[in-house]
């Protein structure tokens, strides 16, 4: 009996590394598959608002500014209101990379988009985690050219997509490739292929290679022109501009 009770606790001792080597693989494995379900959906999450982004025009007609800001830890644009019932027709929407006790996290701000309240600091509204985890993010925003970017600086259009890069910090790799989130219409006058109808009574001035536009409210146009039709901010107290189809 003894013999059968010290044979069995060899047995398990002997074992032990391999049972430990099975498992630690299994926890591996099981956090792998939880990371890359978080990371999918935060992709879909992040790149559902960057796809509806668009090129809303503040300032002066003559010398427009598009509402998008955008540098290494921060984006920042103007997409349509997901509820019926908000006071403005737009929302700001600001993603911001910031530190956290493990690594870093994505946070998304939304906030009624104003004029005035586009460049405040911060965002404003209600904060959301869309990603955590001991990573390190950052930003880079791509231009319809392939231009790679930390610093968005060009104010007449949004940048065709922005890279999301996950940089691992030693404890876990890396769960998946940069997320490439998508702006489709980049630019005024609905998109980089140019033609989108005139907005707020502005004429359709996309008169380019493909086909001239529509003067007035029209219905189209051909390629980029050199100045597409854009989403112009009303005046104070004015209504809000439908946004482009």
């Amino acid at each position: 009996m003894l013999a059968a009770v010290v044979l069995t606790v060899g047995l398990i001792v002997a074992a032990m590394p391999f049972l430990t080597g099975v498992l630690g693989r299994w926890m591996t494995g099981q956090r792998s598959l939880e990371d890359a379900d978080l990371w999918m959906r935060a992709s879909l999450r992040l790149s559902e608002d960057t796809a509806r982004a668009i090129p809303l025009v503040t300032g002066d007609p003559k010398s427009p500014t598009v509402a998008y800001r955008g540098n290494d830890r921060q984006i920042r644009f103007v997409r349509p209101s997901l509820s019926s019932n908000a006071a403005s027709r737009f929302e700001t929407v600001t993603f911001t990379l910031e530190r956290t006790d493990d690594g870093e996290a994505v946070i998304r701000r939304t906030s009624p988009w104003t004029t005035a309240g586009f460049d405040a600091p911060g965002g404003g509204g209600t904060a959301t985690t869309i990603l955590s985890g001991p990573y390190r993010f950052r930003f880079v925003q791509v231009s319809g050219s392939g231009d790679r970017s930390s610093d968005w600086s060009n104010a007449q259009e949004m940048p065709r997509l922005v890279e999301l890069v996950v940089e691992p910090t030693g404890r876990r790799p890396a769960p998946a490739a940069p997320l490439a989130l998508p702006i489709l219409a980049n630019r005024p006058g609905g998109g980089p292929a140019g033609g989108g109808a005139a907005v707020a009574g502005q004429g359709n001035a996309a008169n380019g290679p493909s086909g001239g536009g529509t003067p007035g409210p029209g219905t189209g146009g051909g390629g980029p022109g050199a100045r597409p039709p854009y989403v112009q901010s009303p005046p104070p107290g004015g209504p809000m501009p439908p946004p482009p189809h």
